[in-house]
C-alpha cells in the first residue's frame, strides 16, 4: 500500500500522519502476513507506482495537479492499480474539484454509488450499514473510490471499534482486487514494462464487442511495452483490419455480435490478417454466444488448438516465444488438486486453413494485471506470455506471406 498526500501547504502539519500506518497494520492482522506501506508522490515514475496495487490519496486541502499528473492516476489504474481518495468533510468545492478531475481523466467512465452487493462490501467481511462510496470502474472491476466520510481520520485515530467501515473496506478491496492472490513481494520487478528502441513494427487492430464501455483502452500500449522490452518489436494501433498483422477481438459483454462486427472479422480473415479472440472474464454464456456467432461467418470453423501449436509451445520460426502449455489459472478455475492447467484455446479456421486463435478464457485482463473475483482466466504472468506468443506468431505469418508474394 502506498500513500500520496495532496494539498498539504504546511509541509506535513496538515496530515493525519498515522492513517496509512494504522491501516496497513490492520490489514496485516487480517491477512495474517506482514504488509508494508510507503510514501509516494504524484511525481514518482508510473513504473514505480504500479509496483504497489493499492494507493491512498489523502487530500488535506486545495491542490493543483497538472493533466500529466492526473494521467499518472489513469495509467496506474489501467495497469491494475486501485486508488482510494480520502477528502475532508464539509468542503464541497474540494470534492467537486476531485470529481471533475476524475471525469476528465477517465472520459470513458463515470463515478457512481457503489452498489450494496459490491464485493468491496461483502467479499471478506460484511460491512453493515453500507458506507456512502462513489466508485468508478470498467464493468469488471472498480479502480477509483471516493468515500463520503474522511476515513483518514478514522485510520489515524485507529477507530477500529466505533468506526470499523474504513478498515473493513480496505480489507475487502485488497482481497477483491487481487482475487485472493497474495500481494507481490516488495522486491518483485515492476509489472509495468519499459520500452526499448524497436527494430521491427507490427500493426494491430483492437476491437471490443458486446460491452457498453471500453474495458481495457490501454491494453495495446501494454503489449507494445511488453514486446519492445522482450523482443524489440513495436506494436502500432491501426484501424484498417485488412492491412494489419493482427486483429484482437475481446468479448466484454453480453451484447450480440453485430453484423458490422462480423463483417470486419470476415474481411480480416479474407485479407490474411491473423485473428485473436478472447472472452473477458471467461463468462461461459458469452463464450457460447461468441463461438456461435463466429461459426455463422461463411467459411469459419473452430477446432481445438493442437498442443504443438506455436502459441502453446512458443516455438515460432525466427524467434523463441514462451512455453505456455501449462499455465497458472485464476481462482475461479482452481480445483481441489490443481491451480494450473491448459488454457482453453481453439483454432479459428477459415476455408480450412488455420487463421487465428480463440480463447474461452480471459487473456486481456491478465495482460493488464486486472484481478477480480469470478474471473475464468489465466494469471497475469502467463497471460502476458500467451499474448506475446500470439503477437509473435501473427507477425511471423504476415512476414512470411509478404516474402512468398
Amino acid at each position: 500500500m502506498q500513500r500520496i498526500v495532496a494539498g498539504d501547504t504546511r509541509k506535513g502539519w496538515q496530515q493525519f500522519r498515522g492513517d496509512t500506518a494504522h491501516a496497513a497494520h490492520d490489514l496485516s492482522r487480517r491477512f495474517h502476513r506482514p504488509l508494508r506501506w510507503r510514501r509516494s508522490t504524484i511525481d514518482d515514475p508510473v513504473r514505480e507506482l504500479v509496483r504497489v496495487p493499492l494507493m491512498l490519496v489523502t487530500v488535506v486541502g486545495p491542490f493543483t495537479w497538472t493533466d500529466a499528473q492526473w494521467n499518472k492516476i489513469r495509467t496506474y489504474c489501467l495497469a491494475g492499480g486501485s486508488v482510494v481518495f480520502s477528502l475532508p468533510e464539509g468542503q464541497p468545492d474540494l470534492r467537486k474539484q476531485v470529481v471533475d478531475a476524475l471525469h476528465r481523466t477517465f472520459p470513458e467512465y463515470r463515478l457512481a454509488p457503489l452498489p450494496d452487493d459490491a464485493p468491496e462490501f461483502t467479499v471478506e467481511t460484511e460491512i453493515d450499514p453500507r458506507p456512502d462510496v462513489l466508485a468508478m470502474g470498467n464493468g469488471f472491476r472498480r479502480f477509483v473510490y471516493l468515500p463520503r466520510r474522511e476515513w483518514s481520520c478514522d485510520w489515524h485515530l485507529y477507530r477500529l471499534e466505533d468506526q470499523p467501515a474504513g478498515f473493513a473496506f480496505l480489507y475487502n478491496l485488497l482481497s477483491a482486487n487481487t482475487d485472493g492472490e497474495p500481494p507481490e513481494s516488495a522486491f518483485a520487478l515492476s509489472t509495468y514494462p519499459e520500452r526499448s528502441v524497436p527494430a521491427f513494427h507490427m500493426q494491430t487492430v483492437r476491437m471490443e464487442i458486446g460491452g457498453e464501455v471500453p474495458a481495457y483502452p490501454t491494453v495495446l500500449d501494454l503489449m507494445d511495452r511488453l514486446l519492445q522490452s522482450n523482443y524489440r518489436l513495436g506494436v502500432e494501433s491501426v484501424e484498417d483490419e485488412t492491412n494489419a498483422h493482427l486483429l484482437w477481438v475481446s468479448v466484454t459483454g453480453k451484447g450480440p455480435v453485430s453484423a458490422e462486427e462480423k463483417k470486419r472479422i470476415a474481411k480480416a480473415l479474407e485479407a490474411g490478417t491473423f485473428v485473436f479472440v478472447d472472452v473477458v472474464s471467461g463468462n461461459e454464456e458469452w463464450d457460447r454466444a461468441t463461438r456461435e456467432a463466429l461459426s455463422s461467418i461463411d467459411g469459419v470453423t473452430l477446432e481445438d488448438l493442437r498442443r504443438t501449436d506455436p502459441v502453446f509451445t512458443g516455438e515460432i520460426p525466427g524467434t523463441q516465444g514462451f512455453d505456455v502449455v501449462d499455465v497458472a489459472l485464476r481462482r475461479a478455475l482452481h480445483t481441489r488438486l490443481s491451480h494450473s492447467g491448459r488454457c482453453a484455446l481453439y483454432s479459428v479456421r477459415y476455408r480450412g486453413k488455420h487463421a487465428g486463435v480463440y480463447s474461452a478464457y480471459d487473456i486481456a485482463s491478465g495482460v493488464g494485471y486486472h484481478l477480480f473475483p469470478g474471473c475464468r482466466g489465466v494469471m497475469p504472468a502467463d497471460a502476458r506470455k500467451l499474448a506475446m506468443n500470439v503477437f509473435l506468431d501473427a507477425y511471423r505469418r504476415r512476414v512470411q506471406e509478404s516474402q512468398t508474394n
